[in-house]
């Protein structure tokens, strides 16, 4: 990706003495000048986004069920069911 620097980190806060949570956060500036800002906001800022999403939904996954995951999410239901948990 055309990236002039990228930052990325997690923040994990307590909520009960058994539950957490977790968030993360992304900073990025993109090269090429006004273009590459352009094409930061309209297509790499929403992939980012779903890159995150598809990052903790794993993270949640694994957290309740222990089964660890390879290149794809678990079917929908599957991971609906340990995400309600």
């Amino acid at each position: 990706m055309p990236m002039k620097t990228m930052f990325a980190g997690f923040s994990v806060e307590k909520v009960t003495d058994t539950t957490c949570e977790v968030s993360m956060y992304m900073d990025f500036v993109v090269k090429l000048g006004p273009l590459g800002a352009l094409m930061g906001m309209v297509i790499m800022r929403p992939m980012m986004k779903g890159l995150q999403k598809k990052l903790l939904s794993g993270l949640a996954y694994y957290s309740f069920t222990g089964k660890t995951i390879g290149n794809e999410l678990p079917p929908s239901e599957e991971l609906a069911q340990a995400l309600v948990s």
